[in-house]
C-alpha cells in the first residue's frame, strides 16, 4: 500500500526508504491523541527541516510556513449545534476542495503554523512493522481463498472461518476487512446476506440501505488511480536543494523530499554521505504513463517498470535541475520506479458528513464483522486509515467484553 517501505544495499551502506506515503500530519484531534499516547512512544517523531511549495517555473520555494500562516487550506470551524444547512453545504465544498488541490499533499499545507510533520522513527513504512512487533502480533502474508461465517445457535456464538491460499483454516470470533479492494468486501456483505441473514439485517429497509451500500463499494475499484514513486539516490547529499521537502504545482509531481532528512539530523551531513529522494507523481502524470507504456507492445512488466523510471527522471531534471550550477542533477547511484495500481480513489464514499465520526468504520454486529478504509470517508489518507481503523477496532473490543 502507500505506506510500503523500500530498501536498497549500495556497498556497505543498508539504505531504507519511504517510497510510498512520506509523512503523517494530524487534522484532527483524535489522531494526534494516538500519535501522543503511549502506544506510540519511541515509535514516532517529528520531521524537522526546511519545508515549502514549489513550482513548475523559476527557482523560488514558497515557505510551507508562509502557506499555513494565511490559513487558505483552513476549514473555519463552526459550533455543530449551530450549523445552519448553507454553513454545512459551504464546509463540505471546502472539504473537497482542499482534498482535490494539487498543492495540499495528503493535508500538508492545512492546520495552523505550528502543524507538525510526523514520521516513523524508521521511516513511515516501518511504523506498521514497528507496532505489530511491539504488541506481539502474529502475521499470514497469503491470499484469502475462503471466508465464511456460521451463525450463532443455542449455546454457540457465531464464529468465522478463514481458509487462505497456504493451506491455513482458523476459526475467529470477529473479522476485520482492511483491504484495499473494495469490491471483495462488497462481496463479503453480498455473501453474508444470502448465506447467513439476520432478523434485524434483514428488514427491508435496512437490507435495501446494505444493499446500496454494496454497490457503492464495488463502483470504487472504477475510479481507482494509479501512483507512481521514483528513487533516486546520490553519491553526497544534495546542498543546492534548499529543502527537505516540498508540494509540487504544475508538474509532473505533487510531491518531492529529501527521504534522509528523516533519519539523519546531524546540523552537517559528510560531504561522501548516499543521500536518497523521493518524487511522487501527480495523478495525470500517472495516467499519462500508463496509456503511454500500455500503448508499448512487447515490454513485461519489468520492462514497463524501467521505462516509467526513464520518464520520470526526465521529468525530475526538468524539475529540480535548475537548483544547480551545470543546470543538472548529479548521476545518480540508484535509481528505481514503483507503481501503486490503487494509489487512491477519485471518489471516496464520503459517508460522514463534516465534523462527524460515526462512519468512520462501519460495523455489523450480528455478523461480527467491521469494514474500515480511508475510502469510507470524506478524504483519503495515513489519518483517516488510521482513525477508520481505529474505530472498527474499538467496536470489535465492546463485542468481545459483552460476550465475556
Amino acid at each position: 500500500g502507500m505506506a510500503s517501505s523500500g530498501r536498497v544495499k549500495l556497498g556497505k551502506a543498508n539504505i531504507r526508504m519511504d517510497v510510498g506515503a512520506q509523512f503523517m500530519v494530524a487534522t484532527d484531534q483524535r489522531f494526534q491523541q494516538l500519535l501522543d499516547s503511549p502506544i506510540m512512544a519511541g515509535l514516532v517523531r517529528e520531521w524537522q527541516g526546511r519545508f515549502g511549495v514549489l513550482g513548475a517555473r523559476g527557482g523560488e520555494v514558497l515557505s510551507r510556513d508562509v502557506v499555513l500562516e494565511s490559513g487558505m487550506m483552513r476549514t473555519p470551524s463552526r459550533p455543530s449545534n449551530a450549523r445552519a444547512d448553507k454553513e454545512q453545504e459551504a464546509d463540505e465544498v471546502a472539504e473537497k476542495e482542499q482534498s482535490q488541490s494539487p498543492i495540499n499533499y495528503y493535508r500538508f499545507l492545512e492546520g495552523s503554523r505550528e502543524q507538525r510533520l510526523y514520521t516513523g522513527v524508521g521511516g513511515v513504512g516501518m511504523l506498521v512493522p514497528a507496532l505489530l512487533d511491539r504488541f506481539s502480533v502474529k502475521t499470514h502474508r497469503a491470499s484469502v481463498q475462503e471466508l465464511s461465517f456460521q451463525l450463532p445457535h443455542v449455546g454457540h456464538c457465531g464464529c468465522w472461518t478463514l481458509q487462505t491460499s497456504c493451506g491455513m483454516i482458523q476459526a475467529f470470533d470477529a473479522v476485520v476487512l482492511a483491504n484495499h479492494d473494495p469490491s471483495f468486501v462488497a462481496g463479503v456483505i453480498e455473501q453474508l446476506q444470502a448465506s447467513a441473514p439476520d432478523p434485524e439485517l434483514s428488514q427491508p429497509a435496512v437490507a435495501d440501505v446494505i444493499s446500496k451500500f454494496a454497490d457503492r463499494l464495488r463502483d470504487l475499484p472504477g475510479t481507482a488511480r494509479s501512483h507512481y514513486s521514483l528513487t533516486l539516490v546520490f553519491p553526497r547529499p544534495l546542498l543546492e536543494l534548499p529543502f527537505e521537502a516540498a508540494s509540487v504545482h504544475g508538474t509532473e509531481f505533487s510531491f518531492v523530499s529529501r527521504d534522509t532528512s528523516k533519519h539523519d539530523h546531524t546540523p552537517a551531513p559528510c560531504a561522501n554521505a548516499h543521500e536518497c529522494w523521493i518524487l511522487q507523481t501527480s495523478h495525470g502524470f500517472a495516467a499519462t504513463l500508463d496509456r503511454d507504456i500500455a500503448a508499448m507492445d512487447g515490454l513485461d512488466g519489468p520492462q514497463r517498470l524501467a521505462e516509467a523510471a526513464s520518464r520520470l527522471s526526465e521529468a525530475a531534471e526538468r524539475l529540480l535541475g535548475r537548483f544547480f550550477t551545470t543546470g543538472t542533477l548529479p548521476a545518480a547511484l540508484h535509481m528505481r520506479a514503483r507503481r501503486f495500481g490503487r494509489g487512491s480513489f477519485g471518489e471516496p464514499l464520503r459517508l460522514n458528513p463534516p465534523n462527524s465520526t460515526h462512519n468512520d468504520a462501519v460495523t455489523f454486529e450480528p455478523w461480527k464483522l467491521a469494514v474500515c478504509g480511508d475510502f469510507l470517508g470524506q478524504r483519503q489518507g495515513l489519518q483517516e486509515a488510521a482513525l477508520s481503523g481505529t474505530m472498527a477496532a474499538n467496536r470489535v473490543a465492546q463485542w468481545a467484553f459483552q460476550q465475556s
